[in-house]
């Protein structure tokens, strides 16, 4: 499947949560990452890892991912997955909308 007939998906919040759904829908889906400067800033130096219960794991190098940290990133998705802490999903609702 060519890469642009992949859906586009956007994960808000990079963080555990975020990093891990992020990574594991990669290799079916586009997948932008957006996140605070922090959070992202250290997605750009080590790529990001995962690991399951069942033992599985994989790592996605640095240069593979698509970091951002505006928002407007997720215009273009087909899907937005929020995974910010509870108490900024409205903060997080406003700018999406």
């Amino acid at each position: 499947m060519s890469v642009h007939a992949l859906p586009r998906i956007a994960i808000y919040g990079a963080g555990r949560v975020g990093g891990y759904l992020g990574a594991r829908l990669h290799e079916d889906a586009r997948v932008t990452f957006i996140g605070r400067h922090r959070v992202i800033d250290t997605l750009r130096l080590s790529g990001i890892s995962w690991s399951d219960l069942h033992g599985g794991s994989g790592r996605i190098g640095a240069k593979a991912l698509d970091l951002q940290l505006d928002p407007f990133a997720a215009a273009k998705a087909h899907l937005v997955l929020v995974t910010v802490k509870s108490s900024a999903t409205e903060a997080v609702a406003k700018e999406l909308a």
